[in-house]
């Protein structure tokens, strides 16, 4: 594949040095531009152009206003208003402006693409390229989708083909004329790999395309449970107010974030409030455990000094019979000497007439 690739880019490289050379920008003079919003860090200006111009969008431009000089890219242009997704807040009104397109920016993101596969940087599936561009043949079948795609009895038999076989196949090409339903079924197809439980990356070349295809995906799946979680998600700007306004909180990424990040706050302010109380709460049967453990404590010594107070009253009790029998002892000793005192008086006047005991 590296030889055919570098061929490419040398091509590429010979294409953009023409439009180069015939001064590679479409410069065009802007007026009552009117900032409508901001999207994932830009502003969002809107202009009326009356001039017959094509610009493609996210085509890379630069606005000069007064002093300043912004980058940006083209979000949509169609029915005369252009809308620009500008780097930097030029205020609410910009009176004048100059915008300058850069004529070689599809050429120049080809080239980049293409270097990054010649340096292996990013995978190019070759056997795709070659079914879409009709190189090598398709293969194809019908497969039956989940009932719920096709049970609301909508759509006629043709758009109920294009989903089976954009359910079996490799690739699908659906055309039809304009109003016949080719983006109604284009959304059930979506809808058709995601029940099949598969991922669907949905690429227009507007933004206008992808935000009128995403508005009848988000029709069909706002049932589901993980709608609200993110499951549609729209990357990049939204130009169409339908979109915004019906499913912005739940498509728009930022949107998204914003809402899930207000629900997890008050969730985590619920958690926290759970937790002072937790927090008080085991204070409070801290403290009530500390009092019984002072308690049991007290309880503890107050036994020990009842046992000391029990052989200290004890201890008297035996002393008090050792005292008593003390005292017997002394008043017998007492009485023994007041009767030997009584013999020796008895003794001096009738001596040798009392016998000695």
């Amino acid at each position: 594949m590296g030889e055919p690739v570098t061929q490419m880019i040398e091509a590429l490289d010979l294409e953009i040095a023409a439009i180069r050379r015939k001064g590679g920008a479409t410069q065009i003079e802007l007026r009552g531009g009117e900032r409508v919003g901001e999207v994932q860090g830009s502003w969002l200006y809107r202009f009326v152009v009356t001039e017959d111009l094509a610009f493609r969008d996210d085509t890379p431009v630069r606005v000069t206003a007064g002093q300043q000089d912004v980058p940006g890219v083209v979000v949509s242009f169609r029915d005369s208003v252009l809308l620009v997704a500008l780097e930097k807040d030029l205020g609410p009104q910009i009176a004048t402006a100059r915008l300058v397109a850069n004529d070689s920016f599809l050429l120049e993101r080809l080239k980049e693409r293409l270097e990054k596969v010649r340096d292996g940087e990013t995978q190019f599936s070759r056997a795709a390229a070659h079914r879409v561009l009709g190189l090598v043949p398709a293969s194809t079948g019908d497969a039956e989708p989940h009932p719920a795609v096709i049970e609301d009895g909508t759509a006629n038999a043709d758009q109920i083909l294009a989903v089976r076989r954009a359910l079996g196949s490799d690739i699908t090409f659906v055309w039809g004329p304009p109003g016949t339903g080719k983006t109604t079924t284009l959304a059930r197809i979506v809808e058709a790999h995601y029940r099949a439980g598969r991922s669907v990356l949905l690429v227009s070349n507007t933004n206008i395309a992808v935000d009128t295809a995403l508005e009848k995906v988000a029709e069909r799946l706002k049932g589901e449970p993980q709608f609200h979680q993110g499951l549609v998600i729209r990357q990049g700007p939204v130009v169409k107010e339908e979109l915004r306004r019906r499913f912005g909180p739940h498509v728009i990424l930022d949107e998204i974030v914003a809402r899930l990040a207000r629900k997890l706050k008050e969730e985590k302010d619920s958690l926290l409030s759970e937790k002072e109380k937790l927090e008080a709460e085991e204070h409070s049967h801290a403290t009530a455990l500390e009092h019984l453990q002072k308690l049991a404590s007290a309880r503890d010594t107050f036994a020990a000094r009842r046992k000391d107070l029990e052989a200290a009253e004890g201890s008297m009790v035996a002393r008090q019979q050792e005292a008593e029998q003390q005292r017997a002892r002394a008043a017998k000793a007492r009485a023994d000497l007041e009767h030997a005192q009584s013999m020796g008086a008895l003794r001096r006047f009738f001596p040798g007439s009392i016998p000695t005991v």
